[in-house]
């Protein structure tokens, strides 16, 4: 429950976006966040490449959870990558970290154009994630992953991000 209403502030969060009094779009986030990724759709690949205001990086406290979000896209797609209660640099997996209460998600969302709505790691063996840095004020790192809805698969490749809190 608590991570569907994470997810879900989130994403609220990330929706709103200031605009001139013409409507144009007017970037107020760090404009040196960023996050990349190759998505693989049957035979195509789409590169998605989010900064600035098109990402999120966040750290909170929730209860007793530490809580990191990565979240970055664009109009039509995004990566929003979970970490729970980790705060050293090293690889993981995604899910839960055995013998823990530390836990990574991975989910990848897009529009109509590479046909899914909606994306989270198929199984915890068969993506990673390095955290390269983790400090108070940022986290830098790459991850991978499959991701699929239930009967398709997205396979992420290359990803990585770099980003203030």
């Amino acid at each position: 429950m608590k991570y569907s209403i994470v997810a879900l502030m989130l994403i609220l969060a990330v929706s709103c976006k200031k605009t001139d009094h013409q409507g144009t779009f007017v970037n107020t986030g760090n404009p040196n966040n960023k996050l990349d990724a190759d998505i693989k759709a049957g035979n195509s690949v789409f590169h998605l490449s989010a900064w600035g205001d098109y990402t999120l990086f966040n750290r909170a406290l929730q209860g007793t959870d530490s809580v990191i979000t990565i979240l970055g896209g664009t109009d039509t797609s995004h990566i929003q990558i979970d970490i729970f209660n980790i705060n050293t640099a090293g690889i993981y997996q995604f899910g839960t970290q055995p013998g823990t209460d530390k836990f990574i998600r991975i989910s990848y969302s897009s529009g109509t154009g590479l046909g899914g709505p909606y994306y989270m790691n198929k199984n915890s063996l068969n993506g990673k994630i390095i955290i390269e840095s983790i400090t108070s004020s940022g986290i830098k790192g790459s991850f991978m992953d499959t991701c699929w809805n239930g009967t398709d698969t997205r396979i992420i490749n290359n990803g990585s991000f770099n980003g203030a809190f």
